[in-house]
């Protein structure tokens, strides 16, 4: 034979051979937009013979491996996982995902933030409708309380599924409270009690955060405890801030003031932290989050610290908890819609939620899962229990438009509290020129 035709058949077969190994596919592909999407389904399992890993994008760069964690027990689980894709900084990481959301590769997955700030990219039709699936999945299934829905809902449709949650609860002093012989409050008197017993004493009862967004804290609790449909109405402009049920709050909120059961305003969160270790403060009002201030501090859950749901102010309300919560949503025009959704409902499933709670040290989203933090457990426990309506945090239940600038306006009372009708009349104002528009 013609050394030259010897050359070219054997090249031919060295290339067939080649292509019949490779698959057409790559197993360990990180960014979730290759040459997995064509694999064949194995005879045998409902899964894919390779994996395929989906772009996950998110701001969080200390989330990375234990996300990527999950993303792994997800491929093993249904053959299709993912990968982070983070990046550093709020504003770039918005400005990225908002221009790659309108290009012709956008991401499968990626993390938001919920309410009113996602309103803008759902209204823009970038978003995957995901009613469908807390309906067929999420609660009946998975057992998610659907008052978490309402966090990531437009118009009646369900845009997102939580990543994170953080119920707010009162954190107090283990060994204060032993002290005192004073144990965690069922009804709002025996707190009003257990506050004054704590002043009688020269211990401040509550901690008083005063900077910038953190002022509407106890303003968003006390109109929760009062009245969770108030609260809701007023967050949507359906009530108004001068509406006579938020004028007794602030009036209440003003008695406590008033009676000096918080802490001077302007205290750093430093002081605050180290005055509560110290017990110089015996209670705070915060996200669950601030556990891990704690912690790091070497204060043992459950030994040197516990936490209650504050309860509801009037008799005959139904006991609620205000959360926070971060989203996972699917791009609408993905090529790979249909593998983020498969892939979403296993993120839900116990076993994937239970090392993502495990790994990350969050509140259990469902039922089932154990956070590692005893006190967490306890809180989430009693929510359960307690039949608590979840409502959204103030910062992200209202438009940003409003809230931004009632904080302002909190802080102001905070520091003048003679001046709340001035205050809700100020926002009000501002509100309705909002809602207006």
């Amino acid at each position: 034979m013609n050394k030259r035709y010897l050359l070219i058949s054997i090249l031919v077969i060295i290339a067939l051979v080649a292509t019949a190994c490779s698959g057409g596919g790559n197993s360990n592909s990180g960014n979730g937009q290759g040459n997995n999407q064509g694999n064949g389904v194995n005879a045998d399992q409902d899964k894919p013979a390779e994996s395929v890993y989906l772009d996950f994008f998110h701001d969080k760069a200390g989330w990375v491996e234990n996300l990527d964690k999950v993303g792994e027990l997800i491929a093993e689980n249904t053959g299709v996982g993912f990968k982070s894709v983070p990046t550093a900084g709020t504003t770039e990481y918005q400005t990225v995902v908002r221009q790659t959301l309108q290009g012709n590769n956008p991401p499968a997955l990626f993390s938001w933030w919920s309410g009113f700030r996602m309103e803008d990219i759902v209204k823009s039709g970038l978003v995957a409708d995901l009613t469908e699936e807390w309906q067929r999945y999420y609660i009946p299934v998975e057992g998610i309380n659907p008052d978490l829905a309402n966090a990531f809902s437009f118009e009646g449709k369900i845009y997102g599924a939580p990543l994170s949650v953080s119920y707010w609860n009162v954190f107090y002093n283990k060994k204060v409270f032993d002290e005192y012989r004073l144990e965690e409050p069922k009804t709002w008197d025996e707190f009003i009690q257990v506050a004054e017993t704590l002043k009688q004493n020269g211990v401040t009862p509550l901690g008083l955060s005063f900077q910038g967004w953190q002022n509407f804290i106890w303003f968003a609790e006390l109109l929760a405890k009062y009245d969770p449909d108030l609260y809701a109405d007023v967050m949507v402009g359906k009530a108004a801030y001068t509406d006579p049920g938020v004028v007794e709050v602030m009036e209440i909120y003003k008695d406590m003031l008033d009676k000096g059961y918080f802490s001077q305003p302007g205290k750093i969160d430093g002081d605050l932290l180290q005055d509560f270790i110290q017990g110089d403060i015996a209670m705070h009002l915060v996200g669950q989050w601030f556990n891990n201030n704690l912690m790091q501090a070497e204060m043992v859950p459950g030994e040197d610290y516990g936490a209650f749901i504050l309860p509801p102010i009037r008799d005959g309300v139904s006991p609620s908890v205000i959360f926070e919560t971060g989203p996972i949503l699917v791009a609408e025009h993905s090529k790979q819609k249909e593998d983020a959704l498969k892939a979403l409902r296993e993120f839900m499933k116990e076993d994937a939620q239970q090392l993502w709670i495990e790994s990350q040290g969050f509140a259990p989203i469902r039922p089932g899962v154990q956070a590692t933090n005893a006190v967490t457990n306890k809180v989430f426990k009693d929510i359960e229990e307690g039949g608590h309506r979840l409502l959204q945090r103030y910062w992200e239940a209202t438009p940003p438009q409003i809230s931004e600038f009632a904080v302002e306006e909190l802080g102001r009372f905070i520091l003048n509290p003679d001046q709340y009708k001035t205050v809700l009349e100020t926002i009000e104002n501002h509100a309705k020129q909002y809602w207006a528009q």
